[in-house]
């Protein structure tokens, strides 16, 4: 039998648990960082939600409309002087912290939120400009799944998830105050595959949202002036390692680890976004001790007896991979990857553990039916994707040729979340 690689002491562990969260609210830190900050450009957000939450599994018990309240607190950076607000139209950030009652507290509960982040002008030359927020933070959960008491409930099985916000805004009531405006946006909680089941929660919703600014907005006869930043485009080189945990299947249900290296190149545009392309390649602990432990599918005559041959290349996964990043804040980056798996071969055995007959067992009785191999699958085994947010070291203001950054993610197969991830990056660029 062979053991899992060494993992983390609880005090270790516990640190990057919670991560994703310190990440983002240092990145809120950073608005304070400005040669421009005062408190008159800061204002207190109050919001209140309401929605429905679309059923995560079949028998998903009866739902009233989900409603919310959250209070925040944010900063308009229309008078920085930064390279990165002025590419942006001037957006503002902050961060809030948000309850919600998700429309069954006996089932579901009540799910609290802190979450980081960005709001830009999608038309900053109209009157009353609509906007978008997009929001990545934390999430906990009063209810989760539990086999005995909670068993209607597969949207989460930990209390802690990642927490994403979709929102579009317009202004319908404006003072040199206050700001009304109306809301419509998207919700999705998952806890990245940590532990099963993690179908989530998807959640669509309205709300009525209030600016309240610290100081009364005065008209002034001078003009704020900006300065005028020119177009700059370089190419860059970047390596980055991570390591995360997943779940294989509800029979194999404790965390492992899943460790990634990608290598990439790119160009920087406008000291504000990157775009670029890679290769990656990810170990899946899970993967290689099913393998080498001689589980069902893999034993002799099974579908999956090769994997044996060459049971750490088998346990992998490489690819390739386009990557967009916005950058803001002088020292934080948004950032989404979209790749394509060329290997993953143990993914079918992930996938004939979860998508057959309800909780397969470990050791799987003869004719139980098992998940089919049909398009989904195939998408899912070939489409890769990742989220996240990333802290640079040295300020992107001073467009150093070497950075490092850390970075919190989630990776998904087509959506559905394959695996947490905590990273360690190096960037060089190549000046123009």
């Amino acid at each position: 039998m062979s053991k899992a690689l060494p993992i983390r002491n609880s005090f270790f562990y516990s640190s990057v648990k919670y991560f994703s969260f310190l990440l983002l609210l240092l990145s809120q830190l950073g608005f304070s960082q400005e040669k421009e900050s005062s408190w008159k450009n800061h204002y207190f957000s109050s919001e209140v939600l309401f929605g429905k939450t679309a059923p995560s599994n079949e028998f998903f018990p009866s739902l009233s409309m989900q409603t919310g309240l959250s209070l925040g607190l944010g900063k308009n950076h229309l008078e920085s002087k930064s390279e990165w607000a002025y590419r942006l139209n001037y957006p503002k950030t902050g961060i809030r912290l948000g309850i919600n009652d998700m429309g069954n507290r006996d089932v579901l509960g009540y799910q609290f939120s802190l979450i980081p982040y960005v709001e830009l002008p999608l038309f900053p030359n109209k009157k009353n400009p609509l906007s978008m927020m997009i929001g990545l933070g934390s999430s906990y959960f009063t209810k989760k799944f539990d086999e005995e008491n909670n068993s209607l409930n597969h949207a989460v099985s930990t209390n802690l998830s990642w927490a994403f916000d979709l929102f579009f805004y317009y202004p319908i009531l404006q003072s040199p105050r206050t700001n009304l405006r109306l809301g419509l946006g998207y919700s999705h909680r998952s806890n990245g595959h940590k532990k099963l089941p993690n179908n989530g929660y998807n959640s669509f919703l309205g709300s009525v949202n209030a600016n309240f600014k610290f100081h009364k907005e005065e008209r002034s006869s001078e003009t704020v002036t900006h300065p005028n930043f020119k177009a700059s485009q370089n190419y860059y080189l970047m390596l980055e390692t991570g390591w995360g945990e997943n779940s294989l299947a509800l029979s194999f249900n404790e965390p492992k680890n899943v460790f990634a290296l990608r290598l990439g190149v790119g160009k920087k545009i406008n000291n504000t976004f990157r775009i670029g392309a890679g290769v990656f390649y990810h170990f899946y602990q899970h993967y290689y001790d099913y393998i080498r432990n001689d589980e069902s599918l893999v034993q002799g005559g099974e579908e999956f007896e090769s994997l044996k041959k060459h049971p750490t290349l088998n346990a992998s996964a490489f690819g390739v991979f386009i990557s967009g990043e916005m950058m803001f804040l002088n020292h934080v980056g948004f950032a989404l990857q979209l790749g394509a798996n060329l290997h993953k071969p143990a993914y079918g055995i992930e996938w004939r553990h979860t998508q057959g007959w309800a909780n397969t067992p470990r050791e799987i009785p003869e004719g139980w039916v098992l998940g089919e191999y049909n398009t989904k699958y195939k998408l899912k085994k070939l489409i890769t994707s990742k989220i996240g947010a990333k802290y640079y070291l040295t300020s992107l203001a001073k467009n150093p040729t070497q950075n490092f950054y850390i970075s919190a993610s989630i990776n998904a197969n087509l959506g559905q979340a394959d695996f947490n991830e905590f990273g360690l990056g190096y960037i060089y660029n190549f000046k123009g």
